[in-house]
């Protein structure tokens, strides 16, 4: 299952295009993430899917 993301001007995402690959592989355990040194991008994300 492929989920694809394109967001622009929310709470602070200037703008993020990204396909995730959520398919089950051995080599990273079906997990997918996303790093942010200073949290900023994960709480405009929770703040953009979260409504």
């Amino acid at each position: 299952m492929k989920l694809g993301v394109d967001l622009e001007n929310c709470y602070g995402i200037n703008k993020l295009v990204q396909e995730f690959d959520l398919a089950k592989i051995d080599c990273n355990n079906s997990v997918c993430s996303l790093y942010a040194a200073n949290g900023t991008l994960k709480t405009s994300l929770t703040k953009t899917l979260g409504r």
